[in-house]
């Protein structure tokens, strides 16, 4: 990732209107942000006696003209380029700003104290937006989430009719006086009868809603899950040496499936539940205001627990599927190279390296898991409370005959009704923000783009001859540091040319130039005569055949690997 680092509040806004950080930012590559947050310790910036920036690629970018120029620093200039600020200086003005590699899309924007206030500056309209995108994949299942919310009207509409029968069965049934027993058993059994029947619709309603959520939700992450992946397909070669393959993976795995979640949870669960709970607000108030005030008088209480907690709990599941990644990652590679580890026997030196990123996955967890209790342990203390309170009113009322047991009784079930949808909308919090967090994560990378890519005027390739030029051809995985410098040559067709030279010395790099994995930062190689750059990227791969110093082999048979 990119960090940007700004010390004035009023740059953080300026570089959000302009679209771009301009030159007012000076820009680091971190690891992540823990890494960040040593960046600020001045003393490890002057000192750097125990390595902390030994293995940190440093940059610092610049836009001149809408072009990003990069220019690398050295360790030593780092406290110079922060303007030897101090600490306390740094903390009261400093903002760190994550980008994509373009530095033209912003991630998230972080103080100097870790706390994420992106939304403070961006508001919602970049999270929005990915939102939209993802609901997008909706539209060719709408009937399904069209009777996923009706069969969710049925279900959340029935139980409300319960509370009224049960009043009529205590105050005009069972504790009126001068009603013959024969005719009190037979309204209750027809109200029994209508429960029965209203519950076995209920229980159809639930069963459809459950299976068209179920249906919508899983074919709007398979296409989801496809698309991605197509698009990961399409990205260039440098996307996945940048890039751990086991963070690519956790990705298209298990991102996509948090943000599964989010079907199930928000299109149908959270705006229901809230409209519940105004219909139940509009059922209690005309029942009884007053005991409908004593009822909702530890709201702040659930409020403060939701703005409050719930933001920490966000925060904190976005750092925990950021461990999560990285663990996976490094996992992946291990696996990988299992043949490496092994030959240099560093088998309880990884181990101790995993051990170690577990760690730090298990106190990101460990936290997330606290601000969950704390948030659990809130809201249970409002929805337990409240009802002892209403039944402490209640029976002040009661006895002074303005209102009945079974108003009472009705009233405490509306108020169970009002409080189920309050610990589920807690309860989500946790649950949608695992799922916006993943669905921001799945987005970044659809907004990735290909840096090889066709030019929009690109040629057909024409029949082929064979004939490959270097011209003048300079390049370097890092645009500073050349690996490639004025490498001319000529091959000529059905020619046979062999790259000889030490290991590192550039003939991988070389040869991954003829089918455009990379592009040469200055020079040409012409096929024909035609610049790489200006012919079809697909047609000039289909007619270069590659034999990897590597075997790999995927899943399948021997015959399905010789027809790839």
């Amino acid at each position: 990732m990119i960090v940007y680092h700004l010390t004035e509040d009023s740059k953080v806004r300026g570089c959000l209107n302009e679209g771009l950080i301009r030159s007012q930012a000076r820009a680091y590559v971190f690891p992540d942000w823990e890494d960040v947050q040593i960046c600020i310790d001045a003393s490890a910036i002057e000192n750097d006696s125990q390595g902390v920036l030994e293995n940190w690629r440093i940059l610092v970018l610049k836009v001149d003209s809408d072009q990003i120029v990069q220019a690398p620093i050295p360790r030593s200039g780092l406290p110079s380029l922060l303007g030897q600020q101090t600490i306390e200086d740094l903390q009261a003005k400093s903002f760190y700003i994550e980008t994509d590699l373009s530095g033209e899309r912003i991630i998230a924007i972080k103080n100097a104290f870790g706390d994420d206030v992106t939304d403070h500056y961006q508001g919602e309209s970049a999270k929005s937006r990915n939102l939209f995108r993802f609901l997008s994949y909706a539209k060719p299942y709408w009937h399904l989430v069209a009777g996923a919310t009706a069969m969710g009207i049925l279900k959340f509409l029935i139980p409300l009719a319960f509370p009224w029968m049960l009043r009529i069965v205590l105050d005009d049934y069972l504790l009126r006086e001068g009603v013959a027993i024969s005719e009190q058993k037979a309204k209750i059994l027809h109200l029994v009868l209508l429960m029965i029947g209203l519950h076995l619709i209920w229980l159809v309603a639930t069963y459809f809603r459950s299976l068209f959520t179920a249906m919508s939700g899983h074919r709007m992450i398979r296409d989801l899950r496809t698309a991605l992946y197509n698009h990961v397909q399409r990205l260039s070669h440098q996307f996945f040496t940048t890039h751990q393959s086991g963070a690519i993976v956790a990705r298209l795995v298990h991102d996509i499936s948090q943000a599964q979640n989010f079907v199930g949870s928000a299109l149908t669960n959270l705006w229901m539940d809230l409209v519940l709970m105004l219909v139940l607000l509009a059922i209690l108030f005309p029942m009884n205001w007053e005991l409908t005030l004593v009822a909702l008088a530890l709201m702040p209480v659930f409020l403060f627990s939701i703005r409050y907690i719930g933001r920490r709990i966000r925060l904190s599941t976005r750092e925990v599927q950021q461990r999560m990644e990285v663990l996976a990652g490094g996992l992946q590679e291990k696996v990988t190279g299992t043949t490496i580890v092994k030959g240099f026997t560093r088998e309880d030196q990884e181990s101790e390296l995993f051990k170690a990123q577990a760690d730090k996955l298990y106190s990101k967890v460990l936290r997330s898991v606290r601000y969950a209790v704390i948030n659990e342990m809130t809201v249970g203390f409002v929805v337990l409370t409240s009802p002892v309170l209403v039944v402490w009113y209640g029976s002040h009322l009661i006895l002074n005959e303005e209102l009945t047991v079974g108003q009472l009784t009705q009233f405490l079930l509306y108020l169970g009704m009002f409080y189920a949808p309050l610990q589920r909308l807690s309860d989500l919090g946790a649950v949608l923000a695992a799922s916006l967090a993943s669905i921001d994560r799945v987005f970044d990378y659809f907004d990735t783009r290909a840096q090889i890519a066709d030019k929009p005027d690109a040629k057909e390739l024409p029949k082929l001859d064979g004939q490959i030029i270097f011209q003048d051809v300079d390049f370097g995985y890092d645009p500073e540091k050349s690996v490639l410098k004025g490498v001319s040559l000529q091959i000529e067709p059905g020619q046979t040319v062999a790259f000889v030279g030490p290991s590192g010395s550039g003939k991988s790099t070389l040869a991954n130039l003829v089918p455009r994995f990379y592009d040469p930062t200055g020079g040409r190689i012409l096929l024909d005569g035609e610049d790489l750059r200006d012919l079809k990227l697909q047609d000039l791969r289909r007619n270069i055949g590659i034999v990897n110093q590597d075997t790999i082999l995927f899943s399948g048979t021997i015959r399905e690997n010789l027809l790839l």
